[in-house]
């Protein structure tokens, strides 16, 4: 049976995102489940489901029983660490990094976890699942590469790229070919580059 879910167990964080066949998308999260040891059968955003409270005293799982598994066209999971992420009883709080994005389930569907959030790729159509991307700029100035703009989400993958903050121009310092750099801003760190 396919099945979506949401939940910490043993320090482990997940969230599962249900893509339905008519472009909705369902965070399981933000689903209204049964009360602890409870289940019930609900139909959300047009999918039947059975959902089924697994909380215990020390963890939290809920689990979707997808009964409309035509209507499903992708289950994407996303792994936050329990140090950055909050999780309650009513949900999960998004902006936490995410460390890790996996498909579940679907044909030709990509997930990729950045610093910043997830870029999910369905259907050919980029989207961002979690998150927001970063927009950075870059300029050659005196031999040297300044990017500026919405930096912070990236600024540990910065400073291993050997760039030091010039807080003066509150902008990004580094060396190299602006071209590469350019490449690994857009291809392995996610981010939009003007």
């Amino acid at each position: 049976k396919m099945k979506a879910s949401w939940g910490s167990l043993a320090g482990k964080v997940w969230v599962d995102f249900v893509f339905s066949t008519d472009g909705k998308i369902i965070d399981m999260s933000k689903v209204s489940f049964p009360s602890r040891g409870k289940e019930e059968e609900a139909i959300i955003d047009g999918i039947k489901m059975r959902l089924v409270n697994n909380d215990s005293s020390r963890n939290r799982e809920r689990i979707a029983y997808i009964e409309d598994e035509d209507k499903v066209r992708a289950i994407i999971r996303v792994r936050f660490s329990r140090e950055v992420f909050g999780i309650s009883m009513d949900g999960v709080k998004m902006g936490a990094a995410p460390s890790d994005a996996e498909v579940v389930y679907g044909d030709g569907v990509e997930a990729r976890a950045f610093s910043w959030g997830v870029v999910v790729v369905i259907d050919g159509k980029e989207i961002v699942l979690v998150g927001k991307r970063p927009k950075v700029a870059l300029k050659v100035e005196g031999g040297k590469i300044i990017v500026s703009g919405d930096t912070y989400p990236i600024k540990e993958e910065l400073k291993s790229m050997k760039a030091r903050w010039d807080p003066q121009s509150k902008a990004w310092v580094l060396q190299g070919d602006v071209e590469e750099i350019r490449k690994k801003l857009v291809e392995e760190l996610g981010v939009e580059v003007a």
